[in-house]
């Protein structure tokens, strides 16, 4: 007979190491999705690629969030979940799988990508997103960019848009894009091209796949969210994911952002 008296006490009593990601206030905009990949704070700022082939992120990777290395078979799980934002709004962790930059945002031909290849974890691509990220901001003309990839099931020439104007010419660095994939695909497991448009200023985008993991929602300023193992299912962390954050706020400003992640490792039943 287990000595616990309910699962709350159980998982409670499981050895659990704590770590965190807290970036200071950038400039952002109101509604819309920010990456602080590039923000100061601890991690510093994230690793800027140098190719529109990228690199593939790790664990290691500069920038990524703390996650500790796992052996025996085991694999890392979220015990719990705890965002602080100084601005109401959403903060959300993902896995930055790959990414990319050197892409000319004044470009009316395709700009030849070709991805590097992804890491084991992503699984084949299967589940991935792709988004456009920007690092230096661009014209005045707004953008619909659009990505020819390949699909793990329906294979290669599927093509990733985004709805008209999308992209605004006033884009800042840091402003982070969704694709909407073509058709039923569910991942992206290579990327060839990328076709942003004439936006009057070269200025420079990149690409970006990623796992979403989590989503947090504060509804304040200053607030405090709070989601425990019942909350985040203990949910998969792979074992080399690079963590990193995305933001969307209803001000000018991302305010300081904090996430602090507890982890439990345990072998696979």
């Amino acid at each position: 007979m287990s000595t616990f008296p309910d699962v709350n006490a159980l998982v409670a009593a499981l050895p659990a190491r704590g770590a965190y990601v807290e970036k200071d206030s950038i400039a952002s905009v109101a509604n819309v999705h920010m990456t602080l990949w590039r923000a100061p704070g601890r991690p510093g700022l994230g690793e800027k690629p140098g190719s529109a082939a990228g690199l593939a992120c790790s664990r290691l990777t500069q920038g990524a969030g703390p996650l500790f290395p796992v052996s025996g078979g085991k694999r890392n799980h979220c015990l719990s979940l705890t965002a602080f934002l100084s601005q109401p709004g959403t903060v959300q962790v993902v896995d930055r799988v790959w990414h990319s930059d050197s892409l000319s945002l004044n470009a009316n031909a395709p700009q030849a990508v070709n991805s590097v290849a992804l890491p084991a974890r992503a699984g084949g691509g299967t589940g991935l997103e792709l988004a456009l990220e920007i690092w230096t901001p661009g014209g005045v003309t707004a953008l619909s960019p659009s990505a020819s990839y390949t699909d793990p099931v329906s294979g290669a020439g599927r093509t990733a848009t985004m709805a008209a104007g999308a992209v605004p010419g006033s884009a800042i660095a840091g402003r982070f894009f969704p694709f909407t994939l073509q058709g039923t695909d569910r991942g992206v497991s290579s990327v060839q091209t990328c076709t942003t448009g004439l936006s009057g200023v070269a200025g420079e985008g990149g690409l970006v796949l990623y796992r979403p993991l989590f989503e947090l929602v504060l509804p304040s300023s200053t607030s405090t969210a709070y989601n425990g193992f019942s909350e985040t299912g203990l949910f998969e962390i792979p074992d080399d994911a690079c963590l990193a954050l995305l933001d969307l706020t209803a001000t000018a400003t991302s305010g300081k952002v904090r996430v602090e992640y507890k982890l439990v490792q345990a072998v696979p039943g």
